[in-house]
């Protein structure tokens, strides 16, 4: 993408999925994988359908090949989320950038893993329900339940906090 030669590119990502397929059977995470670059092509030279499409697709596989709230599904849920919003389609986007927080913070207290994306997809979740138009209170509501619900996760982040700090800074 960088070399602005996404034309040449496109076969070649095609070429290694159709290999990955081929090797590891169509429901290996990494098909996924692929299909996750071969999307990120498509959505680079707007061909956005399609590469919603391929997203679902490799969003199914690795739930289905790593479980359900597996971090990497996480990941697939972001290029999910962010394609969705370029297309306008907040509300659609809403639920699974809520999922993507979820399983962020379930494998930050599951494994003891140190706050892994956490930041950035409170940010990407709260930034999203603004779009939409929700209210700070109905945001801080939202947040307020995640915290509750996975506060050794969080740490006490208190999050409403940090979205009113916002706010008095943007005042």
């Amino acid at each position: 993408q960088t070399t602005k030669r996404l034309p040449e590119a496109e076969p070649l990502v095609r070429r290694a999925l159709a290999i990955f397929e081929k090797h590891f059977g169509s429901n290996h995470p990494s098909v996924a994988v692929g299909l996750g670059s071969l999307a990120g092509l498509l959505e680079a030279t707007r061909r956005r359908t399609e590469a919603e499409q391929l997203m679902r697709r490799a969003l199914v596989i690795t739930e289905n090949s790593l479980g359900a709230n597996h971090i990497d599904v996480s990941y697939c849920l972001n290029t999910l989320v962010r394609l969705l919003q370029k297309t306008h389609r907040l509300r659609e986007a809403e639920p699974l950038s809520r999922r993507r927080l979820e399983i962020i913070l379930q494998f930050t207290s599951t494994a003891d893993h140190p706050r892994a994306h956490f930041d950035d997809a409170l940010w990407s979740y709260i930034n999203l329900l603004e779009k939409i138009g929700r209210t700070e209170k109905e945001i801080c509501a939202k947040l307020d339940t995640l915290d509750r619900q996975y506060r050794p996760a969080t740490g006490k982040l208190r999050p409403c906090a940090r979205v009113r700090e916002r706010s008095n800074d943007r005042s």
